[in-house]
């Protein structure tokens, strides 16, 4: 779990994710996201992220939970947002995540918008 605080706290303050922390074949399932689908390695992803990130003049990301899951699962529930670069309106998200780990790093990561999916894919329950 530390691994998944860590890598929140870094994204936060520099507004860039560290490759280091993700194993070669990481895929990334953001299907449930509105404008994402599923990424198969961290390019792949970080690209698609960049774009989201961008419209951002202020972006952040901050963690509300995170909880050891079955296996070597991670859940978070998030909130991220910022100030809009085409309107300047803010805006606010609260999203939930599952991070698998390997060997201390990160090799699958599934985002939802419902707490109870992203719990049950964590192996936890309410």
């Amino acid at each position: 779990m530390e691994t998944i605080r860590v890598n929140y706290e870094h994204l936060n303050q520099t507004g860039e994710a560290n490759r280091e922390w993700y194993a070669p074949e990481v895929t990334f399932d953001g299907s449930r996201l509105p404008g994402f689908g599923v990424y198969r390695g961290f390019d792949e992803f970080y690209a698609a992220w960049l774009q989201y990130r961008d419209t951002f003049e202020e972006w952040w990301i901050e963690v509300d939970e995170l909880l050891d899951g079955q296996g070597e699962r991670v859940f978070a529930a998030v909130r991220d947002g910022g100030r809009m670069k085409a309107s300047g309106g803010e805006v606010r998200q609260r999203v939930f995540h599952v991070s698998e780990l390997r060997a201390g790093k990160i090799i699958a990561q599934t985002f939802f918008l419902n707490r109870s999916e992203a719990l049950e894919a964590a192996g936890l329950r309410e």
